[in-house]
């Protein structure tokens, strides 16, 4: 069970045993979080650990980061966060993240393709065995996807029809990543220019159900 938020201490008061070699073999674990850092890992270079790079992962899926610290030998708790943003509906913000600083791993995730600094629109689809493309997908997606329902309507001999379709979305500011994301998923979606500078591989469900069952 997981310590209310209020009584969630800071991650580096407590002792852990951290994996530095997770990410330098392959396994269906360590591919899904690769997917999983692709879509809400930043590295970046903090001055106050003497200019090392650092990793931080912010998520509102507590489980999952928690998921993660264990994976990487860190068996404790994400640390709570909340944003006020001013002048946004939903003003008030909360997540969790956890924070990895070994060299060793941002060095194997700088190789693996995970970029320094806020996400551009140049990271690529990693280079990684077939028999993993489908949990590094599955991780991807919990990170950046969704599933929603559109209701379309259409006019056919003076009536209008009403259909509902359920869509599975990807988002990337990254194109070529979307273009390589949607052939290594074996059936064809299409992107969409988005908010923000990013863009939205979409598909409709009910057109590749059975596709996306065995690799979502």
């Amino acid at each position: 069970m997981f310590t209310p938020k209020n009584q969630l201490g800071n991650q580096y008061s407590r002792k852990y045993n951290l994996n530095f070699n997770y990410f330098k073999k392959w396994s269906p674990k360590m591919a899904y979080i690769l997917g999983y850092v692709f879509a809400e890992g930043d590295i970046n270079i903090s001055k106050n650990r003497g200019h090392r790079g650092v990793l931080q992962i912010e998520s509102k899926d507590k489980d999952i980061l928690y998921f993660i610290n264990k994976e990487l030998g860190k068996n404790i708790y994400p640390t709570y966060r909340k944003r006020i943003r001013e002048g946004r509906k939903n003003s008030i913000q909360e997540s969790f993240y956890i924070t990895i600083c070994s060299k060793e791993i941002i060095n194997d995730l700088a190789k693996l393709g995970v970029p320094t600094g806020k996400k551009s629109g140049e990271i690529k689809f990693p280079s990684l065995p077939k028999k993993y493309t489908k949990y590094f997908i599955k991780g991807y997606f919990d990170g950046d996807g969704s599933i929603f329902t559109l209701n379309q309507k259409r006019k056919y001999k003076n009536k209008i029809y009403s259909y509902f379709y359920k869509y599975l979305t990807f988002k990337s500011k990254s194109l070529k990543f979307l273009k390589e994301l949607n052939k290594n998923l074996n059936f064809l979606g299409k992107i969409y220019p988005d908010c923000n500078e990013a863009y939205l591989l979409r598909f409709c469900l009910g057109k590749a159900e059975e596709n996306s069952k065995r690799l979502i």
